[in-house]
């Protein structure tokens, strides 16, 4: 290359661009080998900045490492940056002219200091990961832990109630719902107990209720106490329904059909119930005290509902109904009995009442 295209070059990079590149060649008339120099000292002032575009991205993928939530990560990807921008700065002030390498931006305590601003980005990076990841640790195992809790405490009260009292303040209370409720009672159970063992008692519960609660739970109901040889159920609450009475009456037959087939089949002892059905206003909600609470439902609607499950044994009936849950069922059911008031122990006034199985 000759003087005179070497001075048109440095005329024309001084006059259009302040950033401009010249070549400059290093080995005598031979065009093989160039150095690469600023003309006139003069770099883009986004090459000079600490904080350049391609400087920030290295704190871009120093910050994408913190999702992975793995300090080690974050402390490698700030070393490895650290590195290789500290290597890269090396080599190209090997490549500037000596008259250009004094300047503080182009020496390697410059580029140290801003390869061990990366490192230290990277060493944060690396603790907020952690903690991050102790905290997500720490919620998670929370919520496990409630699951955990919610299943254990559904074996002994329903699903329905356990995540009721974990979303409703445990103070001692309660609300008024209309609600259905089915008293069940396993008939003659304390003269076959009588001469039983207990764990066999125990194993012929088991698979009495297992089945019967299941079919109380597809009707949205609950089975709120268990009284030794039957049950109390509710349907209404703690959940808003409103075919409660519906659902009532279809759990109760459902339960009597596969009482009848596992008779039939043998699987059980010749088995009989009783089941009495009420609808009308309770309150329902904690009973206790401040060491010990109970979600229970109370009312006259409660009393009822026993009774009516108690007169099954003297009309000879399954299941036994009265006045208001026969008027909430907007279909008609065939083979209804109307069996007119009838006086039932501990209550003032005669019940209407109907026999439906």
């Amino acid at each position: 290359m000759g003087a005179a295209s070497r001075n048109w070059l440095a005329d024309r990079a001084s006059t259009t661009a302040p950033c401009c590149i010249s070549l400059f060649e290093c080995s005598g008339r031979n065009v093989n080998s160039y150095r690469v120099v600023v003309h006139g000292g003069v770099l883009p002032r986004s090459s000079r900045r600490a904080g350049s575009p391609a400087f920030l991205l290295y704190f871009f993928f120093i910050l994408l490492s913190i999702l992975q939530l793995d300090a080690r990560l974050c402390l490698f990807i700030g070393l490895v940056a650290a590195l290789e921008n500290f290597i890269f700065a090396h080599v190209v002030i090997d490549t500037l002219a000596p008259e250009h390498e004094a300047e503080i931006w182009r020496t390697s305590v410059f580029h140290f200091n801003r390869s061990l601003v990366l490192f230290v980005a990277g060493l944060v990076a690396g603790l907020l990961a952690g903690q991050i990841k102790r905290q997500v640790e720490v919620s998670l195992r929370t919520v496990q832990d409630r699951d955990r809790a919610v299943r254990i405490f559904g074996q002994y009260v329903s699903p329905q109630i356990a995540e009721k009292l974990l979303h409703q303040p445990v103070d001692l209370g309660g609300e008024l719902r209309n609600v259905c409720v089915m008293f069940l009672d396993i008939r003659n159970f304390s003269s076959y107990a009588a001469g039983e063992r207990p764990e066999a008692v125990m194993a012929y519960l088991n698979t009495l209720f297992d089945f019967m609660i299941d079919i109380v739970n597809e009707h949205q109901g609950i089975v709120n106490k268990f009284l030794g040889d039957g049950f109390m159920a509710v349907f209404g609450a703690p959940v808003e329904d409103a075919e409660r009475c519906a659902h009532a009456v279809g759990a109760s037959l459902e339960i009597l059909e596969r009482l009848d087939r596992l008779n039939a089949a043998g699987k059980i002892r010749p088995t009989r119930v009783g089941i009495g059905l009420h609808m009308g206003e309770a309150v329902t909600g904690n009973v206790g005290s401040t060491d010990r609470k109970e979600y229970t439902i109370i009312g006259d609607v409660v009393n009822l509902a026993s009774r009516l499950e108690q007169a099954t044994k003297e009309f000879q009936a399954r299941l036994l109904i009265s006045e208001e849950v026969r008027r909430s069922l907007h279909a008609a059911m065939p083979g209804v009995e109307d069996l007119g008031p009838v006086a039932l122990k501990g209550q003032p006034n005669p019940a209407r009442i109907f026999k439906v199985a």
